[in-house]
């Protein structure tokens, strides 16, 4: 394991430890993503209860929250569903949320 991957594992560990999120920044394409998904394996947390969320410029609230959206289920009388978004089913469920190209 490489220093750079001892520290993340260190801090996040720290983090967890105390309830509390963690921030790992750095330039593009050095594993930050690698290394917090080898913490998250080494922690015994499954595929399942990790929800990784990619950023981009046209990522919307509702794409991550989640909101109202025209009903297509004709079983259904509202016109209108809520659907939940990727960050707001992880918080519900107690998941890991990775959340990538934050900027």
């Amino acid at each position: 394991m490489l220093d750079c991957e001892k520290n993340i594992f260190r801090f996040c560990d720290s983090c967890r430890s105390v309830r509390k999120p963690c921030l790992v920044y750095g330039r593009e394409s050095i594993g930050k993503l690698t290394a917090v998904l080898r913490w998250a394996t080494a922690r015994n947390y499954k595929p399942e209860d990790i929800v990784v969320v990619r950023f981009s410029k046209y990522t919307t609230v509702d794409e991550l929250f989640g909101g109202d959206y025209a009903n297509m289920d004709p079983k259904i009388e509202a016109k209108f569903v809520f659907r939940e978004g990727p960050v707001s089913n992880a918080v519900r469920l107690g998941r890991l949320l990775v959340l990538v190209e934050f900027d």
